[in-house]
């Protein structure tokens, strides 16, 4: 529409919309066959500030699933006890994690949320200081300024995601962030048709390499100067999912911690921030 006031005006089952030169004539359906607000008796409730709720979405919803079939695997896991609040996301690829202190006590809640929903909501969240959750027996209800956001409640039990990650590193290697990004983006260029990015580390030389090859395409390299601590390991992953979790991460270095080529990498920042994405590695051949 043209830069000027729009008038909007109803009569029967017709709207006229017009403004400066344009106008428009809609057909309209009845108002009482639209579906009437939900009404929904919470029971617990718990208030986070916008600014954690922003973040902890950020970082681990690039780990929901969008596979239907799996309908527990599309939703995000978040839990509130006590002091803090945990989000968990996985497809079956990777997991993500990410917890946060709070400033004050809060009542334990536990629940699985739909990613999406808590996508839209932290999109809506601007100028807000602070969201209110309430949780009833099915749905899921969030408050902030003027807007009430409500959604389902997934029901089902939420994979056992702690027994997923190792408990013992064999290698860890220190990376500037920026610069591991930056080259598994280039490098990545090369891994076409679901080839994996291969990561190279070596303690003597103090250096990750990154390498991809594609058949009748082309290959590329490129090595990075880093802390290793441990044993020489050659690990590969879906770049894709090394990139997203990469882009979550905040602090200055990456730490990479690996067990074997066959068993989950860990990606996490190197700063303390208690964040960790995990994937699973892609066999060599």
């Amino acid at each position: 529409m043209p830069e000027a006031a729009i008038s909007v005006s109803v009569e029967k089952d017709t709207a006229v919309i017009s403004g400066a030169t344009a106008s428009f004539t809609l057909k309209t359906l009845p108002a009482d066959d639209f579906p009437k607000f939900p009404v929904v008796s919470v029971g617990k409730r718990v208030s986070l500030p916008s600014a954690i709720m922003t973040s902890l979405v950020r970082q681990v919803a690039k780990a929901v699933s969008r596979d239907e079939s799996r309908a527990i695997l599309t939703g995000v896991l978040l839990s509130v006890d006590g002091p803090s609040i945990r989000m968990v996301a996985t497809d079956s690829y990777r997991l993500a994690v990410r917890e946060e202190e709070l400033e004050t006590r809060a009542e334990h809640l536990e629940v699985v949320v739909p990613g999406k929903a808590l996508e839209e909501v932290t999109k809506l969240l601007s100028g807000a200081e602070a969201v209110e959750m309430g949780v009833a027996e099915n749905q899921i209800v969030f408050q902030f300024g003027e807007t009430i956001f409500v959604t389902r409640r997934i029901e089902g039990t939420f994979p056992n995601y702690k027994q997923l990650i190792p408990k013992e590193r064999e290698t860890v290697v220190r990376v500037p962030s920026e610069e591991f990004a930056a080259a598994v983006k280039r490098v990545s260029i090369m891994a076409q048709h679901n080839t994996p990015l291969r990561l190279s580390v070596h303690s003597e030389d103090q250096t990750l390499s990154l390498s991809a090859a594609t058949q009748d395409v082309g290959d590329a390299s490129e090595d990075l100067m880093a802390k290793v601590e441990g044993p020489d390991v050659e690990i590969a992953f879906n770049h894709a999912f090394l990139l997203d979790g990469l882009s979550s991460i905040t602090s200055e270095d990456t730490l990479v911690e690996i067990v074997s080529p066959l068993k989950p990498g860990v990606v996490k920042p190197a700063d303390g921030e208690d964040y960790l994405y995990l994937l699973m590695p892609v066999r060599l051949s």
